[in-house]
């Protein structure tokens, strides 16, 4: 009886490791890429979700501007293509940028797209790595993309 009783209490406390377990993988939070993080919207006490954001991080080496183009300008973009990235926040400094990803499927425009006009167009988002040896763009740095 001693031995059933000790098989039960492993049993229970094996059941008990696998929940603290189950509870433990659900309090870590995984970035989407290698960076550093440059804003915290996390405190103590904060309830998350999935996929939702919790900070603000900056990948290391050069950054990238991510665009929305027409359906009618996709003909023109290719991954490996170089654009100038002008950057209205360094006096119109040039930038050589070049097209890293084209998304497969239309969406529309985002909302922080300034004209109305543009947010109700299906667009395709482009992921354009924009050439930064000296480091001197910030993550939030207003940028035009010329798309000839």
């Amino acid at each position: 009886e001693e031995i059933a009783q000790a098989r039960a209490a492993v049993a229970s406390a094996q059941g008990e490791v696998a929940a603290a377990r189950k509870r433990l993988a659900e309090t870590v939070v995984r970035a989407p890429a290698d960076g550093v993080i440059s804003a915290l919207d996390l405190h103590v006490g904060d309830l998350v979700t999935a996929g939702m954001g919790v900070a603000t991080i900056d990948e290391p080496g050069d950054p990238f501007v991510r665009i929305y183009v027409p359906q009618r300008a996709l003909g023109t973009l290719k991954v490996g293509r170089r654009l100038d990235v002008r950057a209205e926040g360094l006096g119109g400094r040039v930038f050589e940028g070049v097209v890293e990803q084209i998304d497969q499927q239309a969406q529309f425009t985002p909302q922080n797209v300034q004209t109305s006009e543009d947010r109700a167009n299906l667009t395709f988002g482009v992921k354009v790595r924009v050439h930064d040896p000296e480091h001197v763009l910030r993550g939030g740095t207003t940028a035009e993309v010329v798309v000839p």
